[in-house]
């Protein structure tokens, strides 16, 4: 029996993210002042985890958390399997307790999960420290510094906010993967006729399981089964 994934966020401690400052000399905010949005004292799911249940990342991978309007946001590696503090983990959201959006209206005063809470399920940034007020804010400095320039958001296209990162109605997490399928045996991105020819010129060859690529069923023999394996897969491209 597989044990369910570590919970995020103890329902007590409240997260923060940060909306646009509407400022040019203080465009980024890096004191964490300006225009919070407060998450709420969350728990969730952290995305690593999620993504390794479907065999995880590797570097150069990015990660989409898509919602069910179709909007997405797109993510590397290094922020999800090595964030910095600043950022903290990235975690799906399915319950909240206090949160507001302007800090004087309070929303979910009784704490509420899925579907109760309606914003879920949602994308926040778990950051690990705090700004002088003591909350745990991921800033627009914190993005801009722990996160590579082309996933930097921008509301209006000229305000940077992590408020638009906050993903809501999450409905669908796609790992999107630099390293060939397995079954590209020839390198033309589809699984077709010059995949069997390839392993053709390899056939009734043995060695330890896996140790070519022709052993696309790692079992240390290049026979009928590899065929098989592949034409499960025939017609697909990447």
């Amino acid at each position: 029996m597989q044990s369910s994934l570590p919970v995020q966020g103890n329902g007590t401690t409240h997260y923060f993210h940060q909306g646009p400052s509407f400022n040019t000399t203080n465009l980024w905010d890096p004191t964490e002042t300006v225009n919070l949005k407060d998450k709420g004292a969350a728990k969730g799911t952290d995305v690593k985890d999620l993504c390794d249940l479907a065999g995880g990342m590797a570097s150069g991978d990015t990660v989409e958390i898509k919602a069910s309007d179709g909007l997405y946001k797109t993510f590397d590696y290094a922020n999800v399997y090595s964030p910095a503090a600043r950022q903290g983990k990235m975690v799906i959201i399915w319950y909240t307790k206090d949160s507001s959006d302007d800090l004087v209206t309070r929303y979910y005063t009784s704490g509420a999960y899925v579907p109760d809470f309606a914003e879920g399920m949602q994308l926040i940034f778990m950051a690990q420290t705090t700004n002088a007020a003591g909350q745990y804010v991921f800033g627009n400095q914190d993005m801009h510094d722990c996160l590579p320039q082309n996933r930097w958001y921008y509301y209006d296209a000229q305000w940077p906010s992590t408020n638009g990162l906050s993903v809501k109605w999450i409905s669908q997490v796609n790992i999107y993967s630099t390293l060939a399928p397995f079954w590209d045996l020839n390198g033309d991105h589809s699984c077709n006729i010059g995949d069997v020819v390839k392993l053709g010129l390899k056939w009734g060859l043995t060695g330890s399981k896996g140790w070519i690529p022709e052993d696309v069923n790692k079992d240390g023999v290049i026979n009928i089964g590899d065929v098989v394996k592949i034409g499960l897969h025939w017609g697909q491209t990447w």
